[in-house]
């Protein structure tokens, strides 16, 4: 969880300095799934706003969103060519709200600690298992969903 953490600090970060950025709506985000290759992303999304080395060989391709608010942006995790993870960050703290409509859509709750949420369940699109956490960091909400086996080989302890 540290790991997915620290990535998520740093795009956050680069969020809040990002400049103006092609408005991306909620249709097109849900045309990205996860497994899809970089190129379709991007040919769906557009350019990112900026890329961000996140360390372990991975990188952040990340999206500032504007008019669906109180979503702020989003980011795209690669593992190689393919998407292996997304986050979505919000503003304000509604962390236990996302969990429980995670729940309501079949995830699982597996942690629940300090107001920051993990569950497991299959996406909607592919059916593939994913991990997603749930936690609130400088007055955001960020949801991050990775699919379970990329989760699994990055966060060996």
């Amino acid at each position: 969880m540290k790991k997915t953490r620290a990535i998520m600090i740093a795009a956050i970060m680069l969020l809040a300095l990002a400049g103006a950025a092609m408005a991306v709506d909620i249709d097109t985000l849900d045309r990205v799934s996860v497994l899809m290759p970089k190129s379709e992303v991007i040919a769906i999304l557009g350019p990112p706003d900026d890329v961000l080395d996140v360390g372990a060989g991975l990188k952040a391709e990340v999206y500032k969103v504007e008019g669906i608010e109180p979503m702020m942006g989003t980011g795209c995790i690669y593992d190689g060519d393919r998407l292996a993870g997304q986050s979505f960050m919000f503003a304000g703290e509604m962390t236990a709200g996302a969990a429980e409509r995670l729940k309501k859509h079949g995830f699982a709750l597996l942690e629940e600690k300090n107001a920051a949420y993990r569950l497991l369940g299959n996406d909607d699109d592919t059916g593939r298992v994913f991990m997603v956490h749930v936690f609130s960091e400088m007055g955001m909400t960020i949801v991050m969903t990775f699919e379970k086996e990329f989760y699994d080989r990055h966060n060996k302890q």
